[in-house]
């Protein structure tokens, strides 16, 4: 668990807590010189805290076994190669990256530092190539999204979809964050939001239902097709391919409960600027975006941007 403090002088505080797998004194000692030496990132300002059971205790088997076998696999090809080890970092977990535009702004979590062979952290970076905002083309600009909200950053959601084994590991992340609530349905607008909908649903053998766009409900509603059966009670997920003002997830939420299903939680390939702490608290549901970027978004009618007379970007894509 990471937590950002504020104290009364204006000095910001991380405080994070984890179970020690052995490599807490070592991480804290390599990022007290990397801050000694000018990089920007937090000065430790303590010792390693002592062991915190009741996260300590946690069940640590939540990793499919396949994801550890080739962990393992990896480790023994490159231990045997003999290469030099280098200090880099090991994990660039999307929950730990903050991007600007098409940029990695800051990369969070100081115990992923590791002293491992050089192939390692290259192989790291490379898998990080292929991250969802970059496959997501982001384009600085001022924008309208067709949702009554101007922004300040476009996404080419259609090319997120164009190579979907990139998104396998995203959309198996996502589908065990969503199923830990024991649904029965994911639920997904069209075309983005069902598109993931459907991958999401297949890994949990879950059912499947699309929301379609209704012109008569402004400024963006949806409906749910008719189904063999009633989905009366049903526990179920929404899902979008990104999220900003969030008004797609909400309106599926509204026909759901309409429908009397329960709409449990929420789900997103990208989550952009305060979505990702306002749409979890609207809905009162959890959220759980599998990546973050920096945006801002705001009604059509009181834009800073058109005031400003800052011409409406047509994407170049």
């Amino acid at each position: 668990m990471v937590f950002g403090l504020r104290l009364t002088g204006d000095t910001d505080v991380v405080v994070k807590a984890r179970a020690d797998d052995g490599r807490a004194v070592s991480c804290v000692a390599a990022q007290a010189q990397l801050a000694k030496r000018g990089f920007p990132c937090a000065r430790p300002d303590s010792a390693v805290w002592p062991a915190i059971d009741f996260l300590d205790n946690r069940d640590q088997a939540v990793v499919p076994a396949y994801v550890v076998e080739t962990a393992e696999r990896t480790r023994r090809r490159i231990r045997a190669a003999g290469l030099q080890c280098v200090l880099g970092r090991a994990d660039f977990d999307a929950q730990n990256l903050r991007w600007h535009g098409r940029e990695v702004w800051a990369v969070h979590d100081g115990d992923s530092l590791a002293w491992q062979p050089e192939a390692a952290p290259d192989a790291t970076i490379d898998a990080m190539a292929t991250g969802i905002a970059v496959l997501a083309r982001p384009q600085p600009g001022h924008f309208d999204l067709a949702t009554g909200y101007h922004g300040d950053l476009w996404l080419d959601l259609n090319a997120l979809f164009l190579r979907p084994a990139l998104l396998r590991p995203h959309v198996r992340w996502l589908a065990g964050q969503l199923g830990a609530h024991d649904i029965d349905a994911v639920c997904g607008p069209l075309d983005g939001g069902a598109f993931l909908a459907q991958a999401v649903a297949d890994v949990l053998d879950a059912a499947f239902l699309p929301a379609y766009r209704d012109p008569a409900k402004k400024p963006a509603g949806y409906h749910l097709p008719p189904v063999t059966e009633s989905i009366s009670g049903w526990r179920v997920a929404v899902t979008d391919d990104a999220v900003n003002a969030g008004t797609a997830v909400r309106a599926c939420a509204a026909e759901l409960r309409s429908q009397a299903a329960q709409p449990v939680a929420v789900g997103a390939l990208l989550a952009l600027g305060p979505a990702a702490l306002n749409v979890g608290v609207d809905l009162s549901l959890p959220f759980y975006p599998v990546e973050t970027m920096t945006s801002q978004v705001w009604p059509a009618d009181n834009c800073p941007l058109c005031a400003e007379g800052t011409p409406v970007t047509r994407p170049s894509f």
